[in-house]
């Protein structure tokens, strides 16, 4: 009885350490913002780029995993990425008006950053055209 009792007391200090040491907040958690600017459209290939939206994203981050719900003026939106050092690639993302994903959703932190990085999304239509934008990430 007493090595049952001593076991029960093991794991539930057991899994109050792991309860404790998941809960400790991802130094990327948190509220971002992603200023988005045009790179090209198929249809405007000569188009400078300007800028396009402004979202303030909710970041979380379990494991090497990271994702974020965005809100703007406009569309609201999500994306998801793998982490990897300081770059986060892999990833994929949806606007509320879009009927797919976007194929492309990546960036990278600058050099000893976790408060600034840019990136870049791309969005790959079934016409065959794809609109590039690049975005620059900051806290």
């Amino acid at each position: 009885m007493n090595r049952i009792l001593l076991s029960a007391v093991l794991l539930l200090q057991s899994a109050s350490l792991a309860q404790a040491q998941a809960a400790q907040p991802s130094k990327l958690a948190g509220e971002w913002k992603l200023a988005f600017s045009v790179v090209s459209k198929t249809e405007e290939p000569e188009m400078k780029p300007p800028p396009w939206i402004t979202f303030t994203a909710t970041v979380v981050q379990v494991d090497s995993a990271l994702g974020g719900a965005m809100r703007s003026n406009g569309p609201t939106g999500q994306f998801g990425c793998k982490l990897r050092s300081d770059v986060c690639a892999a990833g994929r993302m949806r606007l509320s008006w879009d009927e797919q994903d976007w194929q492309v959703f990546e960036f990278r932190f600058e050099p000893g950053s976790v408060t600034k990085g840019t990136g870049r999304a791309e969005i790959r239509f079934p016409d065959g055209s794809v609109d590039k934008y690049t975005f620059v990430m900051t806290r």
